[in-house]
């Protein structure tokens, strides 16, 4: 494992890999979806030629699934207008 990133607080459910390699989406039980990109950065194996391409996060933006709080909210301001 080149890095770890704590990416969610629940399984993920999703996950969907852009055809460039460059970027993912991940959906997860925590009602968040997020955006990654990635920077492919070249490294030398010290005392070879050899030279690996890996990814390296340099971005990432979350998004909350809130849709399901707000039709509570909705539905007990309406209960509360109507008694």
């Amino acid at each position: 494992m080149i890095e770890s990133v704590k990416a969610h607080e629940a399984s993920i459910w999703s996950l969907q890999v852009h055809p460039d390699g460059k970027s993912l989406v991940t959906g997860s039980a925590d009602k968040n979806s997020k955006f990654w990109d990635f920077q492919i950065v070249q490294e030398s194996i010290l005392g070879t030629k050899v030279r690996l391409n890996h990814r390296h996060l340099i971005h990432e933006l979350s998004l909350t699934h809130i849709h399901h709080k707000a039709n509570n909210a909705s539905a007990e301001a309406s209960s509360d207008s109507s008694s």
